[in-house]
């Protein structure tokens, strides 16, 4: 979906139940690219000692944030965000950056250490956002779906090639 066809103005705001199936499926996307990552160092690096390493984890870490901070900037939308509709917008209409993708990420482990709290906070918050939210000065918008007929309207037709069937 273009980045254009949501505004600040037009978000209808995402609210918490939907917000947690969505990481709930980008989480088994992001564990199988871990998996992954962490197969291709742990050899490298001699396995069992390798997990007590700070710069393993900040490793993980990082092919973390590639992931999230590419779909972010490269669309609006993760895979379960795509899945549950979603779409991040920034506060001024423009494209997500990677700076701001950076603090969302940061402060969403900050906001998940602290018990959730900053996950929680978009019940209270009167525009539905989250401490992430906040300090990158972005939004999670729900996308409406489209009605049937607009579905069926853009569906392809079957063509009659005057064979009788």
């Amino acid at each position: 979906m273009p980045a254009m066809s949501i505004s600040a103005l037009n978000c209808t705001p995402c609210g918490l139940v939907r917000r947690a199936l969505a990481m709930l499926y980008d989480a088994l996307v992001i564990i199988a690219i871990l998996m992954v990552a962490a197969a291709v160092v742990l050899p490298l690096g001699g396995g069992q000692h390798a997990l007590r390493d700070p710069l393993y984890t900040l490793y993980l870490l990082c092919v973390w944030f590639v992931y999230l901070g590419y779909c972010w900037t490269h669309g609006g939308q993760t895979l379960g965000m795509r899945a549950w509709h979603l779409y991040l917008i920034t506060e001024t209409h423009g494209p997500i950056t990677w700076r701001a993708s950076l603090v969302r990420f940061v402060v969403s482990l900050v906001s998940a250490a602290a018990a959730g709290l900053g996950f929680i906070w978009c019940l209270w918050e009167k525009q539905g956002r989250t401490w992430h939210d906040q300090a990158s000065a972005t939004r999670v918008c729900r996308i409406p779906r489209p009605s049937r007929r607009a579905r069926s309207d853009t569906a392809p037709q079957k063509q009659n090639h005057g064979n009788g069937q």
